[in-house]
């Protein structure tokens, strides 16, 4: 008993130094300056930092009567937990912590993991987009609503869309202004300039980018398309041939032979087109209201 009389002795007559003006609040820092007015414990360290008290789960519930907002640091989860209405609860643990993203590495959106791929200085999705909140079928149209679709589906019930083939091989397919923002945050619908910089990079003379057809040098659409789709895909790009949705009319069209991908750019918005049997990239402009496929290039 007297030991332990003499440790707690001890014990405050090495914090006494550390505090000042108690009636106000108490200071613990390593030049003794005085608590701020408006707190009633004021720490200050430049080379230290501040423990909260460690434990097991097991430890944390044996605590006798715990106070609400009792707070603590749990050893098993790796979590700050607080006291409130008589359960712990998480505030925040090390695996919320997000790993910086690095192209190359997927990208979860919408509860799916996409492959992405670095060309050039560029990062893309190496698969087209599958997001998808709302589906409509073919006679539902327009240049200014967006739209969502999945080829050959005439439904409105967004499970069922998604148990078919081709979404679960090609993803969906949008309108122009459901294109311009189905992208995850952080990443966009590509620009005409996008997909120029990447044409130039694989090998497009760049006289030929501005052209209005297919344009064949540098065989980029081979680089670019998937070993199945007819490609050689060295870029990793591995596109896809989704089809595309045409309108007045409205049609599914030249699934599993041609690929369809908007950009942002344009009154009459341009499109690149990829086909099984050519090797080029094909440059037009298209009406809003067709519907392609999208990929997405971080911003």
């Amino acid at each position: 008993m007297v030991k332990n009389k003499i440790l707690i002795l001890s014990c405050l007559l090495m914090i006494v130094p550390l505090i000042s003006n108690f009636a106000q609040g108490i200071a613990i820092s390593d030049d003794i300056e005085n608590p701020h007015p408006s707190s009633i414990l004021d720490i200050s360290s430049t080379n230290k930092g501040l423990l909260l008290p460690r434990m097991t789960t097991a430890q944390r519930d044996a605590i006798g009567s715990p106070a609400e907002s009792l707070f603590i640091f749990n050893i098993e989860t790796k979590c700050f937990e607080i006291f409130v209405e008589d359960i712990w609860h998480s505030l925040w643990c090390a695996e919320d912590i997000e790993e910086p993203f690095s192209c190359g590495n997927t990208l979860n959106y919408e509860g799916y993991d996409y492959q992405t791929v670095q060309i050039g200085t560029q990062c893309w999705f190496a698969e087209n987009l599958r997001y998808l909140p709302s589906v409509v079928g073919l006679e539902t149209e327009s240049q200014t609503i967006a739209y969502y679709y999945v080829y050959d589906y005439e439904g409105t019930n967004v499970n069922d869309a998604k148990a078919t083939t081709n979404y679960q091989t090609y993803g969906a397919i949008y309108n122009w202004n459901a294109a311009s923002t189905a992208c995850p945050p952080g990443w966009s619908l590509p620009s005409e300039t996008d997909w120029t910089s990447l044409e130039i990079y694989l090998g497009m003379d760049p006289s030929e980018t501005d052209e209005i057809q297919w344009r064949n040098s540098g065989d980029v659409g081979d680089k670019l398309k998937a070993v199945s789709f007819g490609g050689n895909n060295s870029t990793g790009f591995t596109a896809i041939p989704g089809g595309v949705k045409t309108t007045s009319p409205g049609e599914f069209v030249n699934i599993d032979v041609w690929g369809g991908f908007w950009t942002s750019t344009g009154g009459w918005p341009w499109i690149r087109a990829l086909e099984i049997s050519e090797s080029g990239v094909y440059r037009f402009d298209f009406f809003k209201d067709f519907a392609m496929s999208v990929r997405c290039i971080k911003d």
